[in-house]
């Protein structure tokens, strides 16, 4: 198996070498243009379906892959943005396609989060949501997605950073959270693959909440963005003491762990590429005086049934830390501008949320749920907007 395992290291790390995408994924006519005044900037949006969750941007910035919904498990779909045709992903594999979600790679391949049973399971409702959120596992599959997704044999929760440039001996640095019994962890590993195999390799725990600071008291790390030219890592957590939503940056040179700036809002941020500015989600706007601001349902259940895993008591409440709608806004790492608000969703009961910010920085894609009812009827699905010249902000229909 070791020689094995080597043999394919070696292939695979050749050929990422000849073809792996470039330094910076955004178009060359992109990386020249005046870097985005997103405090300034119009701001203009388009829905370019009436349904889809969880958008994640192709290298070139060009089509987007999504699942149906971010509360259930189901096939992954593709959108060309120029043509807006989508195409089904893992239709053809079944139960063995449904997935939690997915991720595009720097050499547009995919990796996947979905049940720790998916190559084995036959019941199309997955194994990654519900419940199963607390026991997902990482696949990889093909940019031609002609097999089924393949196990990488990782616990894995949450969303996933991903470096977007290639490692310079080839393969793709990711890092992600998982939870057992004993703790929840902050993984980093270098995904290789040969085209048709892929393995973690360099695979290393840098962070443990088991040895974690007495001033962080993080109950998971879900592992966001790569920033500092990959020295550094961004993670959310939920502080289960307080239920206060954190941001936190973790250095792989020292082990250092630094709390975010933040208000007290719910706080979930992804990087623009510049390393400075946040597309935060939060439900500052809808919950503006609440005793447990940045708590989401979803995050609350997620925790209670980590704590029950674990065997740990929890003292969570869900029903009593209802949900409350998310809006999107533009922050400063280093909180030293109030945020700007992007999106209004929130005050006619709908929500933005699983927002990700497009290689160009120009550009973010994010999923709305409307209620069925009142002025936001009918308005769910996936949009994306854009930063322009400086100019009243718009809001959506």
């Amino acid at each position: 198996m070791t020689t094995r395992k080597n043999s394919l290291l070696a292939a695979a790390a050749a050929v990422l070498l000849t073809t792996a995408a470039p330094a910076s994924s955004a178009p060359a006519a992109a990386r020249a243009e005046t870097p985005v005044d997103y405090f300034a900037a119009g701001f203009t949006t388009k829905r370019v379906l009436d349904w889809g969750d969880r958008p994640n941007w192709s290298p070139d910035g060009r089509r987007l892959v999504f699942t149906r919904n971010d509360v259930e498990d189901g096939p992954a779909y593709e959108i060309d943005l120029a043509s807006g045709k989508g195409k089904c992903l893992t239709c053809r594999f079944g139960a063995n396609g449904q997935v939690t979600r997915i991720f595009f790679l720097p050499d547009g391949s995919f990796l996947i989060e979905a049940g720790r049973n998916l190559e084995t399971t036959s019941s199309q409702r997955g194994g990654g949501s519900g419940e199963g959120a607390a026991s997902t596992a990482l696949y990889w599959m093909a940019a031609d997605a002609r097999m089924p997704p393949q196990s990488l044999q990782a616990a894995a929760i949450g969303d996933i950073a991903i470096l977007s440039n290639p490692l310079p001996e080839g393969g793709f640095r990711i890092a992600w959270g998982a939870c057992n019994a004993d703790a929840c962890e902050l993984t980093v590993a270098d995904l290789l693959h040969d085209g048709s195999r892929a393995v973690l390799a360099n695979r290393r725990i840098v962070y443990s909440n088991s040895r974690e600071k007495p001033d962080s008291r993080a109950s998971f790390p879900e592992a966001y963005d790569f920033t500092d030219d990959g020295k550094t890592i961004t993670f959310w957590t939920l502080v289960p003491r307080t239920l206060e939503s954190a941001m936190y940056r973790f250095s792989l040179a020292d082990s250092s762990l630094v709390r975010q700036p933040s208000d007290g809002a719910h706080n979930e941020t992804h990087l623009f590429p510049d390393g400075r500015h946040g597309l935060e989600e939060s439900n500052r706007a809808s919950d503006p005086d609440g005793p447990v601001r940045g708590v989401s349902a979803l995050a609350v259940s997620t925790v209670t049934l980590l704590l029950k895993a674990g065997g740990k008591e929890g003292r969570i409440d869900p029903v009593a830390n209802a949900d409350k709608p998310f809006d999107l806004y533009v922050t400063v790492a280093d909180g030293s501008r109030k945020p700007r608000r992007l999106t209004f969703f929130s005050d006619r009961g709908g929500a933005a949320h699983q927002s990700t910010p497009a290689p160009d920085g120009r550009r973010i894609a994010y999923a709305v749920r409307a209620p069925a009812e009142g002025p936001l009827a009918g308005q769910s699905g996936l949009y994306v907007a854009a930063f322009g010249p400086s100019k009243p902000a718009r809001r959506e229909p």
